[in-house]
């Protein structure tokens, strides 16, 4: 089984396709807002998901700006969408949203 690489960021460590992800979505930036849709924060995450993981999770907040809480509910949906953050960047990659 190949090791999975882990980066540093001040909130966490995160695998490579993670980072990838986060990257390419927000520039690793917990306070990120897109003005054309409801998507916020480091994972872009729209409203109506960041309310189900948030109560998932037990979150008070949905539009949290903790990275940290941002990072759980961010976690939980590719694997429920998923399965795997490389299968999340794998379409990310080929389709440009996730």
């Amino acid at each position: 089984m190949k090791k999975i690489e882990r980066k540093n960021v001040a909130w966490g460590k995160l695998s490579d396709a993670e980072y990838e992800l986060l990257q390419r979505e927000s520039g690793l930036n917990c306070l990120a807002d897109n003005a054309h849709s409801t998507a916020f924060g480091a994972g872009q995450m729209i409203q109506s998901q960041r309310i189900r993981y948030a109560k998932k999770l037990g979150i008070k907040n949905p539009d949290t700006t903790d990275c940290m809480e941002q990072l759980a509910m961010f976690r939980a949906y590719y694997g429920d969408r998923y399965g795997s953050d490389v299968a999340a960047l794998n379409f990310h990659l080929a389709n440009r949203y996730y």
